[in-house]
């Protein structure tokens, strides 16, 4: 049965923001290591943008800034939670900006650097880790700069050392071998199944 590109890329959408929402809300979006916890929260992000574009993905970035001033909110206990929730962390706007604005840009920049790569003929599994790559670090980039912009009074030296350390690299990974993985088996499906 063939399916109208529309109908197709909506229910994709849907479904990717669901994925994000149910990461957020459990044990699902973070993976324990001994002593820090990375993050999978961003995949869904990035395998939409790939999938569906930059604008896409940047809704789904703003799903996920959603879901952690959400959780920020309602159960954040760390320091983190503190400046991410908007009611704590003295500085409203700011926590928006970041929370929220750094989570759109891993969309953005993910969708644009695919769109760019798949235009030069870079095998798609190539283009698609260089794309949750550089999404990935997007959200490190900025989530932490932001953090270090708007609150430094926040001691940020040791947390940059190990976020840009283990976390970042792990996350990283993660983000690389999880899209290919989703990404080029869909793109094969979608190719056979859409029609307009």
């Amino acid at each position: 049965m063939r399916t109208n590109r529309k109908t197709l890329k909506l229910t994709q959408l849907a479904l990717l923001s669901a994925i994000e929402v149910l990461l957020a809300f459990t044990p699902l979006g973070f993976i324990p290591l001994p002593t820090i916890s990375i993050t999978t929260l961003h995949i869904p992000v990035i395998i939409g943008a790939i999938l569906l574009g930059p604008l896409d993905g940047a809704i789904l970035g703003g799903v996920m800034g959603i879901c952690s001033v959400l959780k920020a909110t309602f159960a954040g206990v760390d320091m983190t939670a503190i400046l991410v929730n908007p009611f704590t962390s003295g500085n409203p706007a700011a926590s928006l900006v970041m929370a929220v604005g750094s989570r759109i840009m891993i969309g953005v920049v993910a969708g644009c650097v695919y769109k760019f790569l798949s235009s030069k003929k870079m095998p798609t599994a190539l283009a698609v880790g260089i794309s949750a790559c550089l999404g990935t670090l997007t959200n490190t980039v900025l989530f932490l700069g932001c953090m270090s912009i708007f609150f430094n009074s926040f001691p940020l030296v040791n947390i940059i050392g190990i976020v840009l350390g283990v976390n970042a690299i792990m996350e990283n990974v993660a983000a690389i071998v999880i899209s290919i993985a989703v990404t080029l088996p869909v793109m094969k499906y979608m190719k056979r199944k859409i029609i307009v």
